[in-house]
């Protein structure tokens, strides 16, 4: 558990199924604080999503990450918020494993230039 946090970082990883589980490292050494890059972030009121790289004992691993707040807008409470994460050594494995149409549709949309 990390009380700075609120949250354990192992329980809101999620294994995609191509991928080795990957070890998430010790706080401090561990996500967030290991981000190295943010690619895309998009936030609502109470939807946060992000995709970037995190570094993993020297090595760029590929993180997808999705937050939703409670009814009462936060984490924690009698009504969880739910947070996910998933590493993976392959950027094409986040794209076609773990985001929705909608959330890839929206990423390109935001990341690419108008021609």
């Amino acid at each position: 558990m990390h009380p700075e946090f609120g949250y354990s970082v192992d329980s809101i990883y999620r294994k995609i199924n191509s991928q080795p589980k990957l070890h998430l490292g010790t706080y401090p050494n561990t996500f967030p604080n290991t981000i190295d890059e943010y690619f895309w972030i998009s936030a609502s009121s109470n939807l946060w999503k992000a995709l970037g790289t995190v570094n993993m004992n020297g090595s760029l691993v590929y993180f997808f990450y999705t937050a939703a707040l409670n009814s009462e807008g936060s984490f924690v409470g009698k009504q969880k918020g739910v947070m996910n994460l998933w590493l993976s050594t392959r950027y094409d494995d986040i794209i076609q494993f773990v985001m929705d149409t909608e959330t890839y549709i929206k990423y390109y949309v935001e990341t690419n230039p108008i021609k």
